[in-house]
C-alpha cells in the first residue's frame, strides 16, 4: 500500500524519528520555488535559442539574448515570487489581527463560531465542549484555530527573500544549460542545446516526483513534453516571422 506514496513520505515510528520529523515539518518548504524556477528557466532560455535559430540569426545573437533572458527574466521571476510570498504573509497577518480584534471585542460570538466548526467536524456533547474549551482557552490558540478553520490559512510564514533567491538560482542554473554549447566550439550547437535542455527537463521533472505521487519517469516525461512544445512554438514563431513578416 505504501508503494504509491513518494519516498519522502516514508518514515520510521521510533521516538527519535517521530520527534525529528515533527520538528522538521515546521520548517517551510521551498521546493515549489526551485521547481518553478528550474522549469521556467529552461523553457524560456531554450525558447530564446529555438526562436533565434528558427529566424536564422547568428550564434552571437543567441548568446546575447540568452544571457539577457537569464538575468532579466530570472530577476523578474525572483522579485515576483518575493512580492507574492510577502503578499500572502501580509494577508495572513491581517486575518490574524482581525480575528484577534474579534476575539477581544465579541468573545461569545467567536466562541459560537468555534462551536459550529466543531459540530461540522462531527463533535457532539461533552467531547464538543471539551474541544471548545481547549481551543478557546487562550487567545493565541483561539486565533490560530479561527484563521485555520475559517479561512484555511496557517500562521506559518514563508520567507519572501528565500523564495526569491531560490527561484533565481534555480532559474539561472537550469536556464544556463541550453546556452553552454554556444560558448564552446561544438559542431551542431543547436542539437547539443536541445539535448542539454532535455536533460534539464528530465532532471527537474524527476526531482519533482520525489514530493508527488507520480512515478519519476511520468513526471519527467510530462515536464519534457511541456518544454518541447514551448520550444517548437518558439522555433516556428521565429521562422515564420523571419520568412513572412521581415
Amino acid at each position: 500500500m505504501t508503494e504509491k506514496f513518494p519516498a519522502s513520505f516514508q518514515h520510521s515510528h521510533d521516538r527519535a524519528s517521530i520527534l525529528r520529523r515533527l520538528r522538521s515539518n515546521k520548517k517551510q518548504s521551498y521546493i515549489k520555488d526551485a521547481v518553478f524556477g528550474g522549469i521556467d528557466g529552461t523553457v524560456t532560455t531554450f525558447a530564446v535559442v529555438a526562436g533565434v535559430v528558427g529566424a536564422g540569426l547568428s550564434n552571437k545573437t543567441i548568446i546575447i539574448l540568452g544571457i539577457a533572458n537569464l538575468l532579466a527574466d530570472g530577476f523578474s521571476m525572483a522579485v515576483g515570487n518575493y512580492m507574492g510570498t510577502k503578499t500572502e504573509n501580509q494577508e495572513v497577518q491581517l486575518l490574524e489581527e482581525f480575528e484577534t480584534q474579534q476575539v477581544r471585542k465579541d468573545p461569545d460570538s467567536e466562541k459560537e463560531e468555534v462551536r459550529l466548526i466543531l459540530k461540522e467536524e462531527g463533535f457532539t456533547g461533552d467531547l464538543l465542549e471539551k474541544n471548545l474549551e481547549f481551543y478557546t482557552k487562550d487567545e493565541k490558540s483561539w486565533v490560530k484555530y479561527m484563521v485555520l478553520h475559517e479561512y484555511g490559512k496557517t500562521l506559518e510564514f514563508r520567507s519572501g527573500i528565500k523564495a526569491g533567491v531560490i527561484t533565481f538560482l534555480s532559474f539561472a542554473l537550469c536556464g544556463s544549460l541550453p546556452l553552454l554549447s554556444y560558448f564552446f566550439t561544438f559542431d551542431r550547437p543547436f542539437l547539443w542545446s536541445s539535448l542539454l535542455a532535455g536533460i534539464s527537463f528530465i532532471i527537474v521533472g524527476s526531482l519533482k516526483s520525489y514530493w508527488t505521487v507520480e512515478k519519476y519517469w511520468v513526471s519527467a516525461a510530462k515536464t519534457l513534453l511541456a518544454g518541447t512544445l514551448a520550444s517548437v512554438i518558439a522555433y516556428y514563431a521565429g521562422y515564420l516571422i523571419d520568412t513572412y513578416l521581415l
